[in-house]
């Protein structure tokens, strides 16, 4: 059996319940096959999600069992490459929920029971002779993007509230990123699996996070823009740097 590269919760899921399977069957080839599966599992989900030790505990003890030498919880940890929940929607201080896809007119009427009312929001024509249109909220310094639907929800300044990324797994961390805060701290939580992508302007480009739908600029030193977007596969242009 090869090594697995796995990406989403159910597959991470079917790795640990195949596993906790093969374990407890009283036949040693089945037993060293829920090493690899638990391998699997434990390289794939965040060492902070609830089943993480569990599941470590169960394959450490399998391994004893057949004789073989487990790897130690700080190698998990180290070789650890988050995969991180897609980001679908955004939640403004007042507790409006904006979802990717969504009728840019629910989303307003949805502001206006939350108190926003139209001198709270400036319009902009992104594109000419496009109808994309930017809804900038001032007070939350938070942009929607959108025709009919929403397209992308942008924050920038030092007023935009933080975003929550969840790793994959039941129970993980939550991490939070937001404008204003240096490179080197959203890469340490980020990592560089980005690509470069430009969204609007052909004037400015992004790091985007594919897996995330997350796209980011960086200026001077710090994040000066988050995006919760999708950018489709088929847009292969890349900006200079």
């Amino acid at each position: 059996m090869g090594d697995f590269i796995q990406y989403s919760g159910l597959e991470t899921a079917l790795y640990y319940n195949t596993a906790l399977i093969f374990s407890s069957v009283d036949d040693a080839e089945m037993q060293a096959t829920s090493i690899q599966y638990f391998n699997a599992y434990l390289s794939a989900t965040s060492p902070s999600s609830n089943w993480w030790q569990l599941a470590y505990n169960r394959y450490a003890a399998t391994a004893n069992q057949l004789g073989m030498s487990a790897n130690s919880v700080d190698y998990y940890r180290q070789n650890h490459s988050p995969t991180y929940r897609t980001l679908t929607s955004f939640i403004f201080p007042n507790g409006v929920q904006v979802n990717l896809g969504e009728s840019i007119d629910e989303v307003l009427n949805n502001m206006g029971g939350a108190g926003v009312t139209p001198y709270d929001v400036e319009m902009y024509r992104m594109i000419e002779n496009t109808d994309l249109i930017d809804y900038y909220f001032v007070a939350a310094q938070t942009s929607v993007w959108a025709t009919s639907e929403v397209l992308g929800i942008q924050l920038y300044g030092p007023a935009a509230p933080a975003i929550g990324i969840q790793e994959a797994g039941l129970g993980s961390d939550i991490s939070y990123i937001r404008v204003g805060m240096s490179a080197a701290d959203f890469e340490a939580i980020m990592g560089y699996d980005y690509e470069r992508r430009l969204l609007v302007s052909f004037s400015d480009d992004y790091r985007f996070y594919r897996s995330l739908g997350l796209a980011a600029s960086i200026k001077n030193g710090v994040v000066s823009e988050l995006v919760i977007t999708q950018v489709p596969y088929e847009q292969y242009w890349e900006p200079g740097n």
